[in-house]
């Protein structure tokens, strides 16, 4: 089975704005309102969906092993597995190395994470870690990662390879 792109597909070319903007709306919209957020702020605006199927989506594929990001990476975009599946492996949070970047939040804030990411650490039931104290979780279809990356300056916590 070959995957196409939009580039592969000619007779896109041939329809009109308005008609390719329905187009995309109609592909597009599902996988968007399965986000919560997403879904509660088109039942507010109209316009948000068809605004973000038409301007801010990008479809793309990846060949098997590519990878996506590495941590510490600045993500300027959610990706939405549509199809196949994507190979997460968290980065091993070692609290106090992350302070640096951690300190640039409200003190408060700082402190809960960090306790948040020593229990995390403690808790143990994140299953068998290779011998890095890396997860990798495999991903699949209707599945977000760097979500945030939609709302805020997002940094990337791992790796993710398709």
């Amino acid at each position: 089975e070959k995957i196409i792109s939009k580039k592969d597909v000619d007779m896109l070319n041939l329809l009109s704005a308005t008609d390719r903007d329905i187009l995309w709306v109609e592909l597009y919209r599902p996988n968007l309102l399965k986000n919560t957020l997403l879904r509660i702020s088109d039942s507010m605006d109209d316009q948000l969906i068809k605004e973000l199927a038409t301007n801010a989506i990008h479809w793309t594929t990846f060949a098997s092993g590519q990878k996506l990001f590495i941590p510490d990476t600045d993500m300027r975009q959610a990706i939405c597995i549509l199809t196949g599946a994507i190979t997460y492996t968290p980065q091993d949070y070692v609290p106090s190395q992350r302070m640096s970047k951690m300190s640039k939040m409200k003190s408060m804030s700082a402190t809960r994470l960090t306790a948040f990411l020593e229990r995390d650490n403690a808790d143990g039931s994140q299953g068998e870690a290779d011998g890095q104290g890396q997860v990798p979780v495999d991903l699949y279809r209707e599945t977000w990662l760097c979500e945030l990356a939609l709302w805020c300056n997002w940094v990337t916590h791992g790796w993710a390879e398709s």
